[in-house]
């Protein structure tokens, strides 16, 4: 009965506070100081990017490169961003691909991506030679 009423207590907090969960900061494991809310340790825990399921952790390290590579305060088409969105989804699926290397879709899917990295490069590099070699210095690609 006891635990029962405990179950219950910690999903009504848990649904409280659930809109904190996918924030700015979380990447870091905390809510940023605008959002900061009192939880127990044990809700830390449960929101904790540890925890999250790899879709989450995906979408942070998504908004992450965002964030490192943006210009502008609301940039998220600019070439430097998109490459660096389309390198962190590259990065898991090469580890996708190395665990499930029978899945043709996502290998397809993946080629694709790799391509159009590729076209946003050669664009980089005729526009703007400078940010071109400074992302890909920074995201670790081999320039052309």
């Amino acid at each position: 009965s006891s635990r029962v009423l405990w179950t219950l207590a910690v999903t009504q907090f848990v649904d409280k506070y659930r809109r904190f969960r996918v924030t700015d900061g979380e990447l870091e494991g905390t809510i940023p100081k605008t959002k900061q809310v009192k939880m127990p340790q044990a809700l830390r825990q449960v929101f904790d990017p540890v925890n999250s399921s790899q879709m989450e952790v995906n979408q942070l390290r998504i908004r992450a490169a965002i964030d490192k590579h943006k210009t502008a305060e609301n940039d998220t088409g600019s070439t430097t961003v998109q490459i660096a969105v389309l390198t962190e989804k590259i990065n898991y699926m090469t580890q996708h691909m190395s665990a499930h290397h029978l899945d043709k879709s996502s290998a397809k899917g993946m080629v694709a991506m790799v391509n159009q990295r590729k076209v946003l490069l050669k664009y980089l590099k005729k526009k703007d030679f400078d940010a071109f070699w400074k992302i890909s210095k920074e995201l670790g690609i081999r320039t052309m």
